[in-house]
């Protein structure tokens, strides 16, 4: 039976679905709004968001399945207390490792994933489901009614994290951004280029990380590009931490790379030299990779109400500057609106690293934190990661 339908008749699907479950639903007056389709409120008064999707085919990726949860931990978010996406197909592998290792009863504002086959009935709730709703989890199948085998592992990938300005977190999203890869069962290598050898020097040759299977996998720390041997790595993501300056880092990583991650800070001190160094970066590196593809996102998106005023007038003032240097249109160059995807401001993010300085502490990624926000923290960078994933299986089908 398909499980295909219009939008609209598969919004209204699931929105009766949900009454069925004792909600009242609610649907907004605005039916255009992106960041979720209706509100439900639970028989013990809690209010939840759902967005619903829609698919022909595929399983939802992560960059989308985490929109919901960038709205929630907005100011727009504050009277939800949950979110729940609801696709008609399922949700993709990096998706079903954050829910298996996500906890709800951590994080303050939690985000359930359920498939609902049009036109079959109930919502089949993945790994966790609300605590409104009785029915039984029901793990992903394949078709032979056995769990799904894990996707093996692509070709080398390989990424540089670059940008010629200081102080918008370029180590870290190297770390996690490779630490999400390991996370959702990928090899991961991250090779420390930048002479100060930081990362090298608090990692150490490895951290250790609790992939989606609940092992110990390692992402391993390279300090010495030269004597890196590519074919140990062959089935390899391979992550650049670059240094700071174009001329300080080997030509050849920017001629063996795919894809520069270029991240950014929304702060009235640096907009200005954001704006100076996406260009730079884009056409020094151009000169040596014509074909590179460049992602720009956004680090330590500050979503609080108080912030959103000033927030929208320094993003503004960036898609003005890409615009005008025809930088939104091109293929090549692609810039994450925060609604869709960036890395959340995180207190954990910004103080990671100081527990490195201390003895006997073993190295670890923020996002392995026990703490409210690591679960936000993990799902930016995977959806990242996904969205680079995506990206190689395009330039390469």
């Amino acid at each position: 039976m398909s499980t295909t339908a219009t939008p609209n008749d598969y919004e209204a699907f699931v929105a009766q679905c949900f009454r069925e479950l004792g909600c009242r639903v609610e649907i907004p007056d605005n039916p255009n709004q992106e960041a979720w389709d209706f509100t439900i409120l639970t028989p013990a008064g809690q209010c939840g968001a759902v967005q619903v999707k829609s698919r022909k085919a595929g399983a939802l990726p992560h960059p989308i399945f985490n929109r919901l949860g960038l709205y929630l931990s907005g100011p727009e978010g504050a009277p939800f207390t949950f979110g729940v996406n609801i696709v008609n197909t399922g949700f993709s592998g990096p998706t079903m490792t954050v829910l298996q290792n996500a906890s709800p009863e951590v994080e303050e504002t939690f985000v359930y994933g359920g498939v609902v086959r049009f036109p079959m009935g109930k919502i089949e709730w993945q790994v966790h489901r609300p605590v409104f709703d009785t029915t039984i989890v029901e793990e992903p199948k394949t078709t032979d009614g056995k769990p799904d085998t894990p996707v093996p592992p692509p070709k080398a990938r390989r990424v540089a994290v670059f940008t010629e300005k200081g102080g918008v977190g370029k180590t870290s999203v190297a770390a996690h951004l490779a630490g999400a890869m390991v996370y959702c069962g990928r090899d991961a290598v991250l090779v420390d280029v930048d002479k100060q050898k930081n990362l090298s020097q608090l990692l150490g040759s490895g951290v250790n990380i609790v992939d989606k299977n609940r092992r110990i996998s390692t992402l391993v720390i390279e300090a010495d590009l030269a004597e890196i041997n590519e074919e140990d790595y062959k089935n390899f993501y391979i992550v650049y931490d670059c240094a700071p300056h174009f001329d300080a880092n080997p030509r050849e990583i920017f001629e063996r790379v795919t894809d520069t991650i270029i991240p950014i800070v929304l702060s009235p001190l640096s907009i200005l030299g954001n704006a100076e160094v996406i260009h730079r970066t884009i056409s020094s590196i151009r000169a040596v990779n014509p074909d590179m593809r460049f992602h720009i996102v956004i680090n330590q998106y500050e979503q609080s109400k108080s912030a959103s005023g000033h927030q929208r007038t320094l993003l503004n003032y960036i898609r003005f500057w890409l615009k005008e240097h025809s930088l939104l249109m091109d293929p090549r160059v692609k810039f994450y609106e925060p609604a869709e995807l960036s890395i959340r401001r995180s207190a954990i993010l910004l103080n990671w690293g100081m527990f490195l300085l201390k003895a006997g502490e073993e190295p670890r990624l923020a996002f392995e934190s026990n703490l409210s926000g690591a679960q936000n923290l993990l799902s930016d960078f995977v959806a990242l990661a996904e969205s680079l994933q995506d990206t190689f299986e395009v330039a390469e089908s």
